[in-house]
């Protein structure tokens, strides 16, 4: 009953979007080119040669419509996968739409015939089928909707006076007429609608777009391995000027990680035994060390103050360990230190990434270290 299609092959929407996609490059080009046109005689310009201001016009042109380009292929496949999605869902729905049973027609009661089916698609109001039935006796017509309710047409209303007016249509060969007219203040439009001009039109556009995807599209629209590379290569330099940006923010936080003391397990080891050794702890065992996210390490060192026991022996030792770490990339981790019989147990964690140095140094301003 309904041989229209809303979706389309794959290649329909792809030569849609890069008819866009070749429109508006076209148009920003053009745009900023006249636009700068307008003003060549002004003083700012006058330095310049015609050859001069010519390049530089078409090299700022060029860079937006460059922009442009690589924005509308990064959006391709995205929307082109709406697109479809959209179609064939309108597909779906005016396929299955069941045909209501048993309508009669209201002027003589025959059992109408189904003759046309068309999807009602307003965006504000669910998705409906109108399926047009005819009488076969009087050939009087209806619209029923596929959930049964009956089409009712909205009266045409005057735009002089907003009263009903009556609308009647004629056929002329191609010609189809539509007259408005208002009984109450004698308001009366015609409006034609030629078959033939319409046509003509449509494959005029049509023409009109094949050629400019054939003389432009190679231009404007990157291929799939061209416009991937693009988007990388944006991508990376993007991130690289944010990432200047963003250090330049910050200069006084990356100038602290630049003089953070990376130290290696063994240089860990040695500042530790010279820091806590005078203040009565021995015999430091570093664990084997946990490889993860962040590098972490056991250790156990004894207590040799047998008056100094619990806190007093666990505030003393975190106390020095914490003081020897500023300025260095471990830290003792935030469980702390036990202390059990002359035994201390703890574990420090090393900070190596940038990354990691970083949210260091913003947790903690780290003094730089000292100068002897």
């Amino acid at each position: 009953m309904s041989d229209y299609r809303y979706l389309k092959d794959e290649s329909y929407y792809n030569d849609l979007y890069d008819l866009h996609t070749v429109e508006t490059c076209l148009e920003y080009y053009w745009g900023l080119k006249n636009g700068f046109e307008k003003h060549h005689k002004d003083d700012s310009f006058k330095k310049f040669t015609q050859k001069q201001f010519n390049d530089d016009v078409h090299k700022i042109a060029s860079y937006t419509v460059n922009a442009i380009k690589m924005d509308r292929f990064r959006h391709k496949k995205e929307t082109i996968e709406k697109w479809m999605s959209a179609d064939q869902q309108r597909q779906d729905r005016l396929d299955n739409a069941v045909e209501p049973e048993d309508i009669l027609c209201p002027h003589c009661d025959t059992p109408m015939r189904s003759t046309i089916k068309e999807l009602i698609d307003h965006l504000d109001e669910p998705m409906k089928v109108l399926f047009f039935f005819e009488c076969p006796s009087c050939k009087k017509r209806r619209g029923v909707y596929d959930d049964g309710s009956s089409f009712v047409s909205k009266p045409s209303l005057c735009p002089k006076c907003k009263h009903e007016a009556k609308l009647t249509y004629k056929k002329r060969g191609k010609v189809l007429s539509w007259t408005t007219t208002c009984p109450s203040c004698g308001y009366k439009e015609v409006e034609k609608d030629n078959s033939d001009k319409g046509e003509a039109e449509r494959k005029k556009k049509e023409e009109r777009d094949n050629l400019l995807l054939e003389k432009y599209r190679e231009e404007f629209c990157y291929s799939e391995k061209d416009g991937q590379q693009a988007i990388w290569d944006f991508d990376q330099l993007t991130a690289l000027v944010d990432k200047w940006k963003e250090r330049d923010e910050h200069k006084e936080e990356y100038d602290a990680v630049a003089n953070i003391k990376k130290l290696t397990i063994v240089e860990l080891e040695k500042l530790l035994n010279e820091t806590i050794t005078p203040k009565g702890y021995i015999r430091l065992i570093l664990a084997q060390p946990e490889f993860g996210k962040q590098l972490i390490v056991g250790f156990t060192v004894q207590d040799v103050d047998a008056a100094r026991k619990g806190y007093d022996s666990e505030h003393a030792f975190k106390k020095a360990v914490k003081q020897a770490l500023e300025g260095t990339n471990w830290r003792l981790m935030s469980e702390g230190v036990i202390y059990r019989l002359g035994y201390l147990q703890g574990r420090l964690k090393a900070y190596e990434t940038e990354e990691d140095l970083f949210s260091l140094v913003k947790s903690k301003k780290i003094p730089s270290p000292s100068t002897p």
